[in-house]
């Protein structure tokens, strides 16, 4: 298994997630590490919240107003992410898909995975023994929205075989289960562990 990317390790210096320096590099190491994720940027999104919340079936807009609690309200986000750095993780993202043979999109890293789905996905790779690449969408937003964008496929983990989407968590699962992910590797010629567990 190898998690890294080429625009990674710039600023390993800056604090990564508030936690002790050597969990940090631990975390950075195995992470995509735009030089703006490491800055006070990699909150900022792409996109502006709208100013009310619409709830589908009760008729349109809602106002939140001052009851809802302030975690909850939409609020816009200014966005200061430049082109080159968007245009810098695309092609970090497009190149590794196409050159390496499995490569994993998942909510924190294989390590310690901050969500059930990503774990799931992780443990269905570690069962299989396969060898592959990892990136952690929460480092940025524009990570997370591109390969939504290029996999057409709405939620996170995804996984890519050979350059190729072959599915979230819910659809990996099931074809290990059935033995069509092993197939899958046997006809892409990557080695794995025949069984499934």
């Amino acid at each position: 298994m190898k998690c890294y990317s080429r625009v990674m390790l710039r600023r390993l210096s800056v604090g990564m997630y508030g936690c002790a320096p050597g969990l940090r590099k631990s975390l950075v190491r195995r992470a995509l590490v735009p030089v703006s994720a490491t800055d006070s940027s990699s909150a900022l999104s792409l996109c502006r919240c709208a100013t009310t919340t619409l709830h589908p079936g009760l008729g349109g807009e809602i106002d939140d107003g001052e009851e809802t609690h302030p975690d909850f309200q939409p609020r816009a986000v200014i966005s200061n992410i430049s082109k080159e750095e968007i245009d810098m993780i695309k092609k970090d993202v497009d190149d590794t898909i196409k050159e390496e043979d499995i490569v994993v999109f998942i909510k924190g890293v294989p390590e310690a995975p901050v969500c059930t789905f990503s774990k799931r996905m992780i443990d269905v790779l570690e069962a299989l023994g396969v060898e592959y690449t990892s990136f952690d969408v929460l480092v940025h937003p524009v990570l997370r929205a591109y390969v939504k964008e290029i996999s057409e496929w709405p939620t996170i983990p995804q996984l890519f075989i050979k350059g190729e989407f072959a599915g979230g968590v819910d659809i990996i699962l099931k074809m290990a289960e059935q033995g069509d992910l092993q197939m899958l590797l046997d006809q892409k010629g990557i080695k794995h562990r025949d069984q499934f567990k």
